[in-house]
């Protein structure tokens, strides 16, 4: 048993209005109070009738109530206005500052052994994925309609406090935030720190500049990540050799410590295919955050990221051996990843920087683009979530990584449901 149970039976009011205390005397509940998420006791504000005394206060809650002294709340001001110590199990007597025993509440002899039962059964035993995969499917679809939109939404911050941070870095230059987002999704989960941090050490106003010069762009990204070869018996890769040290001279850039992965990564996810991509979006393209910020479908979304790579990547995807010949535009699933990942947490900032709220017309949106497609995703899909579109699968991302990995089964709706059941 974890303490955040009996955190649920209080704030769920699943404790008797009228009740004893382990002293004996009568206890009457008027106001539970307040949930505490901060550091102090657990709930504020609970209005309580101890025998024939009214008391107004805070109440903290424990496993058992030696816990107390173990966690050293007798040294810490911040309990000392606390009416009421909650434990499941009573094990010795705790003393306020002045000597007097606390107000003692054992929950254990006032919960049904029902509520009990499903608690161990769907929360508290055994699991292979998430606590309550035993009986996630029976959660009634209603209860995860409110729910979902609330993880969007917690989503949608998430993210975005995250840009609002590189948006400060930036100095307000949406379109270098753009920029750096992007490096980010096309370096992926094994290289996106790495081309964050080239795009860090170039200044976005020779980005600006250099983009109307052919290859430009393309030598200075992969030159910069220290992936252009000296010597090679290719025109093409010689011209962006020789660009990049005009660039790097006309600019007097250094070199980046910079650690590009290839091992793990499918061939058309190398850091070289994705720079030169990326290169090429930015090539043919002038204020691409204004242009992305109307963007209203994937169609035109897909137009702002075709992309003709250079003769030379048909046959290669590094500077190395020849492969077969294939061209390497990018791809439809990638292109929904950017509008998931990159437009739509810089929309929801951008417009949230206006005044506008515009979080409902982004979650219609991701209602019309396809799941994202991992192993977290598949193993929800296992256990009977439907998941049709990119508000299901970043819901249940959401869902996974801040409730169901931090065992925060209570603070969830759907941990909150399987209880209620009882």
């Amino acid at each position: 048993m974890k303490e955040d149970f009996l955190h649920y039976l209080w704030r769920y009011k699943r404790v008797p209005l009228h009740c004893k205390l382990t002293s004996g005397e009568r206890l009457e509940i008027r106001c539970f109070g307040t949930y505490n998420r901060l550091a102090g006791p657990d709930f504020t504000g609970a209005q309580l009738v101890i025998g024939e005394q009214l008391w107004a206060g805070c109440v903290e809650m424990h496993l058992k109530s030696s816990d107390w002294y173990l966690h050293g709340h007798e040294y810490d001001t911040a309990y000392n206005n606390v009416i009421l110590h909650i434990v499941w199990e009573h094990d010795i007597e705790v003393f306020d500052v002045n000597n007097v025993p606390i107000p003692t509440l054992e929950l254990r002899n006032w919960v049904s052994e029902e509520l009990l039962s499903t608690y161990r059964e769907s929360l508290a035993g055994g699991y292979k994925f998430i606590t309550c995969e035993r009986l996630y499917n029976t959660v009634p679809a209603i209860t995860l309609l409110s729910w979902n939109e609330r993880l969007l939404v917690e989503r949608l911050e998430e993210k975005a406090t995250l840009v609002r941070q590189l948006w400060i870095d930036c100095q307000y230059d949406w379109e270098k935030v753009l920029f750096m987002c992007l490096l980010k999704h096309f370096g992926g989960t094994v290289n996106g720190e790495a081309f964050m941090q080239l795009g860090r050490g170039v200044p976005f106003s020779i980005i600006r500049k250099e983009r109307v010069h052919p290859l430009r762009l393309e030598a200075l990204l992969l030159g910069l990540a220290g992936l252009l070869p000296e010597e090679t018996e290719w025109q093409y890769v010689t011209k962006l050799y020789e660009d990049f040290v005009y660039l790097k001279q006309k600019y007097s850039l250094e070199l980046l410590p910079l650690r590009m992965n290839f091992k793990g990564l499918r061939p058309q996810g190398f850091p070289t295919i994705r720079l030169v991509q990326l290169a090429q979006v930015y090539e043919s393209k002038e204020g691409l955050f204004s242009q992305l910020i109307e963007v209203n479908s994937f169609k035109d979304l897909k137009a702002l990221f075709k992309v003709k790579l250079s003769e030379f990547w048909e046959t290669h995807y590094t500077f190395g051996k020849v492969s077969k010949k294939v061209r390497k535009p990018l791809s439809d699933s990638f292109i929904a990843l950017i509008w998931v990942n990159v437009l739509i947490p810089l929309k929801y900032l951008y417009y949230k920087t206006q005044g506008r709220d515009v979080s409902e017309e982004l979650m219609e949106v991701m209602k019309l683009l396809p799941a994202d497609n991992n192993g977290v995703i598949n193993a929800f899909k296992n256990l009977g979530a439907e998941v049709k579109c990119a508000f299901d699968s970043q819901v249940l991302l959401h869902q996974y990584k801040y409730y169901c990995q931090r065992k925060r089964c209570l603070d969830c709706a759907v941990g909150v449901a399987l209880l209620g059941k009882s």
